[in-house]
């Protein structure tokens, strides 16, 4: 509900995007990063679907190829099929920052600032 009330048009923009996941951890430019890799339609926005599957994705403990797969290229920023320490270090200053995404979401939309 929280983002159809916020985003009526059922999308959201890559400075909506890091701003709002920036509040709950992680740095900006983790977020621009990751924003860049996500499946965004023909005038660069991130649909809702597209930004469920994304939350869907965190809030899952289970692991598979496909997820792995999916969170190698989250990471490989420069899409040069290797993680150079710079990727890898933005993706561990994220995670150590919320220890569950969703739900530190799901908490910032009850109370935005």
């Amino acid at each position: 509900r929280y983002f159809t009330e916020r985003y009526p048009h059922g999308r959201m923009s890559k400075g909506e995007f890091v701003e709002l996941l920036s509040a709950v951890g992680g740095t900006q430019t983790f977020w621009i990063d990751i924003y860049r890799q996500m499946p965004l339609d023909s005038t660069g926005f991130l649909e809702f679907e597209h930004f469920a599957m994304f939350l869907n994705f965190f809030q899952s403990s289970e692991f598979n190829a496909q997820k792995l797969e999916l969170l190698f290229r989250m990471v490989d920023i420069n899409n040069d099929g290797n993680l150079e320490v710079d990727e890898v270090a933005g993706l561990l200053s994220a995670l150590s920052a919320p220890s569950d995404l969703t739900q530190k979401l799901l908490e910032y939309t009850k109370s935005p600032p």
